[in-house]
């Protein structure tokens, strides 16, 4: 009896120990999720995930011309600059500037400040005010200079937003001397118009305005907005004239006083700014005059003269007179 009870207990301890080892086993293999740490889940996000972000209420975008703008020496030009939506700009900093920074025109605090501005510009660019309130921020440039050229940055920003945009101004500074195509025709003793002018029709003022024969001798003379005729011929002294009224025009036309023959030929009209220059050349006749203060020239008198003879001769020789 003693046997089996030890028997048994051998053969429950080999059960227990058996079953312990399966239990190990089976720790060891098995494969328990764990808490996965919210840091380790931010860092295994995808990269490309897109969360979207709360929008500003005052976001806006400058928007002007995608293309180069063009404009004329002498003329006004719009620089186009706005936002969009449209929104005041009456309480916003409105900035235009060239690339190297020199400022052209500066409005903010509700008024103009050009303590800065590039002295070219003095006096040359303006803000619409009226319209800002509709987010027009576009400038005006008046008399373009050549030296306008290049490309200009609109630089718009409120208290928490800002935006900008840059756009290329072409300037066209040719202009072109035009006159008459065909010669023109004066008589001895009366008044002329050498007729002369630009296109476009642009403020010559500040040009140099010089007229000369083909021999290269000064007619007439005007620079630096005066008259410098120290060099001109002796035979036009006191005979020349520039309409210095109609210069802002463009017209550059020249009287020339009581014509005389020796005025007969070409006359040149040069006009040189400082970055362009162009001309126009044209013949001048001169007739005389059959009747000039109820008298006779002496041309016509010695051909009367003639006529006469000869009719003379002529009767004579028929009367065998000869």
């Amino acid at each position: 009896m003693g046997f089996i009870c030890v028997t048994l207990m051998i053969i429950i301890g080999i059960i227990d120990i058996k079953a312990a080892n399966l239990h190990g086993h089976a720790l060891k293999g098995l494969k328990v999720p764990n808490r996965l740490n919210p840091a380790n889940i931010h860092r295994q996000a995808p990269k490309d995930l897109k969360v979207p972000n709360r929008l500003n209420p005052d976001q806006f975008d400058v928007v002007g011309p995608v293309a180069p703008l063009l404009a004329i020496v002498g003329e006004d030009v719009i620089l186009p600059c706005s936002l969009k939506p449209q929104i005041s700009a009456v309480n916003m900093r409105v900035e235009w500037f060239r690339l190297d920074l020199k400022v052209v025109h500066l409005y903010e605090d509700h008024e103009d400040k050009n303590t800065n501005q590039l002295q070219s510009y003095r006096g040359r660019t303006e803000v619409f005010k009226d319209e800002l309130q509709k987010g027009n921020t576009s400038l005006k440039l008046s008399r373009v200079q050549i030296s306008d050229e290049g490309f200009y940055t609109c630089s718009i920003q409120s208290k928490t937003w800002y935006d900008d945009i840059t756009f290329d101004l072409k300037v066209k500074g040719q202009f072109d001397v035009v006159g008459p195509a065909a010669p023109l025709l004066a008589r001895v003793g009366e008044d002329v118009i050498l007729p002369c002018s630009l296109k476009p029709q642009i403020s010559a003022v500040n040009m140099r305005v010089e007229w000369f024969r083909l021999d290269l001798k000064v007619v007439h003379l005007y620079e630096k907005h005066k008259d410098k005729n120290t060099n001109q011929l002796q035979s036009y002294r006191g005979r020349t004239e520039l309409f210095k009224d109609e210069l802002q025009k463009g017209n550059t036309s020249l009287k020339l006083s009581r014509v005389q023959f020796s005025d007969e030929g070409y006359y040149t009209c040069f006009i040189q700014s400082k970055t362009w220059y162009d001309d126009i050349t044209f013949d001048l006749k001169v007739e005389g005059e059959l009747f000039r203060s109820g008298k006779t020239p002496v041309i016509w008198i010695l051909f009367a003269v003639l006529i006469v003879v000869i009719a003379v001769l002529i009767y004579c020789c028929k009367g065998k007179c000869c």
